[in-house]
């Protein structure tokens, strides 16, 4: 008899529904893919409620994590109608290893967008349909035809001249607001002098990175 591959459950939650589900198929929770059919409704006084449906099916030999999230991207670079291919360049195969996609094509000054804005938006959305899909804590992270590194680069040149600007007038400098990556990397750049500090101010998206000159600058 051959054994079960998928099951359609129902719960009260979507949480409850997949647990059942990797219960009677006997696997391990990231061994499977979940679809989400409907979420659970509360309704009026009782009526009108209705019970989370989802479906849980064991993903297939051979087909890994790294090429469920492959298909996702593809399939998010078909609806946008850009002109552009991903690859896999990290399987993210040990764990807490992140599944790295590299993106490629003539539009690829469209999906970085201005600052990388559009790039972060489409990583965000990866992230989120890769952890609902896999049922499990996945990262994912995306660049397109090396613009990351490219970005990197530019904030360190960026915040080594700054920096000097400020030793050379005394003066703080506080830069435009920056993601949490990039004012990652203006801190890393600047760590190991003396003769200035860094630190974030602000809240939220507007979090900037301010360069201090030190208090033990002579």
């Amino acid at each position: 008899m051959d054994k079960t591959t998928s099951v359609e459950i129902s719960a009260k939650t979507v949480e409850e529904a997949t647990e059942l589900g990797i219960k009677e198929l006997n696997v391990l929770p990231n061994e499977v893919q979940v679809d989400v059919i409907s979420e659970a409704k509360p309704g009026i006084l009782g009526f009108g409620s209705s019970m989370a449906r989802v479906r849980v099916s064991i993903i297939p030999a051979g087909r890994s994590i790294a090429s469920s999230i492959l298909e996702i991207v593809t399939e998010l670079l078909h609806l946008t109608k850009a002109e552009a291919t991903a690859k896999i360049s990290n399987a993210g195969e040990h764990d807490d290893d992140p599944v790295e996609i590299d993106i490629q094509g003539i539009d690829s000054g469209l999906l970085i967008g201005r600052k990388g804005e559009t790039l972060r938006d489409l990583q965000f959305l990866v992230n989120y349909l890769a952890n609902k899909i896999n049922n499990q804590r996945v990262l994912v992270i995306l660049d397109i035809e090396g613009y990351k590194a490219r970005r990197d680069e530019s904030l360190q040149l960026m915040a080594e001249r700054l920096a000097t600007k400020v030793v050379n007038t005394g003066k703080p400098i506080t830069l435009e607001p920056m993601p949490p990556r990039e004012r990652r990397t203006i801190h890393i750049a600047l760590a190991n002098r003396q003769d200035i500090q860094t630190e974030s101010i602000g809240e939220g998206d507007q979090r900037q990175v301010t360069i201090i000159p030190s208090t033990n600058n002579d």
